[in-house]
């Protein structure tokens, strides 16, 4: 089973672009808190990253512009490439089919749902992968 929830806010600012064939992408990276074993939250953070595809990178785009609170579901996807040198890299990101970006009420210090987005983009274009790594040819 690969199946991967995150909470935590967008760590940096999303970076879009479209794939060759025209699919509309989004990387980001998500911050999560650690939780020690009393519970608590560390002030330590993992930063994982993430990218989403057609649908969901466009409303990312208007939605997701940076340090607000994200909770996404998706799996593990492995990139591969040769760089300049010939030498192959390996990176680990976040494939999301669904996120949520709640609304944060300062009054009421509660969180609403604002929008939620459930795009499986990745099904209807299977060739997403080939040509949309941000890191190079």
């Amino acid at each position: 089973m690969n199946d991967v929830k995150l909470f935590g806010n967008i760590a940096q600012a999303p970076e879009h672009g479209e794939t060759k064939n025209g699919t509309a992408y989004c990387n980001f990276a998500i911050g999560c808190r650690e939780i020690d074993r009393k519970k608590k939250f560390d002030e330590k953070s993992t930063f994982v990253d993430c990218v989403v595809y057609g649908l969901s990178a466009e409303f990312m785009k208007k939605a997701g512009q940076g340090d607000e609170i994200l909770v996404a579901k998706g799996s593990i996807q492995v990139q591969s490439w040769k760089n300049q040198e010939g030498k192959w890299n390996k990176k680990f990101r976040v494939l999301v089919d669904k996120f949520i970006i709640p609304k944060v009420h300062e009054s009421a210090n509660s969180m609403h749902i604002n929008e939620e987005v459930n795009y499986v983009d990745s099904l209807e274009h299977p060739d997403i992968t080939s040509d949309a790594n941000p890191f190079g040819s």
